[in-house]
């Protein structure tokens, strides 16, 4: 019987994963509460304005959860912007989840050639 039960938890967890791919500069519309999981180092923008409701009730960590406390987290444009758009760069293996609905575009790293990755991504 626990075999049974087992096979059934497996099965439920497996369709709510699935592979993604993204190329350098393929938005991806994000929704709020996906987990997504990085099979090699990449990077994402992610538009400013998702900080908005930032304040003394709400922090960074209430709409962003990522596994590796040592994340490259950077502003890329306008100094002078309101919400300025930002990098989040994601070794292997690490997640991040956006508890947010916004649109997020991938990039290539600096010196790596522009190509297709996968991710994997559970709701």
């Amino acid at each position: 019987m626990k075999k049974i039960i087992d096979s059934f938890f497996n099965q439920i967890i497996k369709k709510k994963k699935k592979i993604i791919e993204l190329n350098s500069g393929d938005e991806y519309p994000w929704l709020k509460g996906e987990k997504l999981t990085c099979t090699e180092k990449s990077a994402f923008i992610i538009p400013g304005t998702i900080t908005k409701e930032l304040n003394s009730k709400t922090n960074f960590g209430n709409i962003f959860e990522i596994s590796d406390k040592d994340t490259v987290i950077m502003a890329v444009s306008d100094k002078e912007a309101e919400y300025p758009n930002f990098a989040i760069i994601l070794k292997p293996g690490v997640s991040m989840r956006i508890n947010k609905k916004c649109v997020v575009t991938h990039v290539h790293i600096k010196g790596e050639n522009k190509r297709r990755k996968k991710f994997t991504l559970e709701k």
